[in-house]
């Protein structure tokens, strides 16, 4: 359920749509003293919507021009999944000058999306944007919309936006994941399930994002097996022709797939490591030749990614960020990994609470 106090979130297949409706109440300019409208929140919260519906309703009979009502009404109308009146509520507010119009148009976006409105949704968001060009919520929002109508070009370049003003929304990381993964940028794909896991290590959709985030790393590495000259033979197959539309990250791919080779010898040399202590050295190992790079590519993964993971290392915290970020999986030594570097795991997550 959403909360009227938060309303951050509203689900949107595996991605998540922001709301701003709270925003718009919070504006003095619209603020109503008229207790019904407090009444018919905490009716929402409760999700007793038709009740809450109600009371909007007989504040809007004895005060047409009620912006907080009118808001509220929206609101409870969408979470209720009754989009056309959500829409119908939103459309006339939509066409009229208003200071307010920016976060407006967005939620009326929502409504429209919500409803299977992609076109009339983007509109709405494109319009919002002409006002409000760098507003985080409404970029996403947008990106989401365009990413359901496959338009991935348009998408990952709003998400691009988005992120840079909000480093700190792991939804936007994990839906620009998504789409670098989609496009074929393998090395921008993997920075950004990290940064995703980096937020969110152990939520619902972290096994899933790690899970992609390995077959990343491994892409074209095949242990062979091991011969009759007693030595291990691999495979690995390195694409010297992938994009580079978002950075050249050709020597970086190529590390990548020599970490991902080093650990079959890691298994072979030590019988005593576990499935979580190689995956781990693994990831540690790529993330320090990312860091490592001389010439990091000037492109949105580089600049935007790349001082992340050498604050990580300045902190001594990459060989521990890497365990956290696969603790999804449930690899073998997980549980005892965790329990080891419990000081380092809280070191972590108070490193992150400044990232933000």
């Amino acid at each position: 359920m959403l909360t009227h106090r938060s309303r951050a979130t509203f689900s949107l297949s595996i991605f998540v749509k922001t709301l701003v409706l709270a925003l718009l109440i919070a504006v003095p300019a619209i603020a109503s003293k008229d207790p019904r409208i407090a009444e018919g929140t905490a009716l929402h919260d409760a999700g007793r919507y038709d009740e809450a519906i109600a009371k909007y309703l007989a504040v809007l009979a004895d005060d047409p021009t009620n912006g907080s009502a009118s808001y509220e009404l929206a609101f409870s109308y969408q979470a209720k999944g009754d989009y056309a009146k959500c829409i119908t509520v939103l459309k006339p507010l939509s066409e009229a000058e208003s200071v307010l119009l920016p976060k407006i148009l967005s939620s009326l976006g929502n409504c429209l999306d919500d409803a299977g409105d992609a076109s009339g949704a983007v509109s709405a968001y494109r319009k919002s944007l002409a006002l409000a060009p760098n507003e985080p919520s409404t970029l996403y929002n947008l990106a989401v919309t365009l990413f359901g109508q496959s338009k991935l070009d348009e998408a990952r370049e709003v998400l691009k936006k988005e992120l840079i003003a909000r480093p700190g929304h792991a939804n936007g990381h994990y839906l620009l994941a998504r789409v670098f993964d989609a496009q074929n940028f393998r090395a921008a794909a993997v920075l950004e399930y990290l940064r995703f896991l980096a937020l969110e290590p152990a939520s619902p959709r972290s096994k899933g994002a790690a899970t992609s985030l390995v077959a990343l790393l491994n892409l074209g590495v095949e242990d062979k097996g091991v011969g009759k000259d007693g030595k291990r033979a691999i495979d690995v197959k390195v694409d010297t022709n992938s994009r580079t539309e978002e950075g050249d990250f050709h020597g970086w791919e190529m590390g990548i797939s020599i970490a991902s080779a080093g650990r079959f010898t890691t298994e072979d040399k030590d019988k005593n490591a576990t499935e979580l202590d190689i995956a781990r050295g693994q990831l540690s190992s790529t993330l320090a030749m990312l860091i490592e790079m001389k010439d990091a590519p000037a492109s949105y993964s580089g600049m935007q990614n790349i001082p992340f993971f050498a604050a990580l290392e300045q902190h001594k915290l990459l060989d521990t960020f890497a365990g956290a970020a696969l603790q999804s999986l449930g690899l073998k030594g997980s549980d005892a990994w965790m329990k080891e570097n419990a000081k380092g795991l809280q070191d972590l997550t108070v490193f992150m609470g400044g990232q933000h």
